[in-house]
């Protein structure tokens, strides 16, 4: 499944909202040497009930506006 995620670094909160087409995810990690990506991933993993290693960033990877990938365990 592909996600369209919209990112807010150094956030108060951590949460996860999902929107009409887009989910909208808060983080407390800032935007600097991928630590909010790593920490984008590990919430939305947690969020969906899969290993970390079954979401991936496609494009985004610098923007706060990013598709993620999640392979949805059976």
């Amino acid at each position: 499944m592909r996600l369209r995620v919209f990112v807010h670094p150094n956030s108060k909160v951590e949460k996860v909202e999902r929107r009409d087409g887009y989910v909208e995810v808060w983080i407390r990690e800032p935007a600097r040497k991928g630590k909010a990506n790593k920490r984008l991933v590990e919430i939305v993993a947690e969020h969906f009930g899969v290993r970390r290693s079954k979401v991936r960033i496609v494009e985004g990877f610098t923007s706060r506006e990013k598709v993620l990938e999640v392979e949805l365990e059976k």
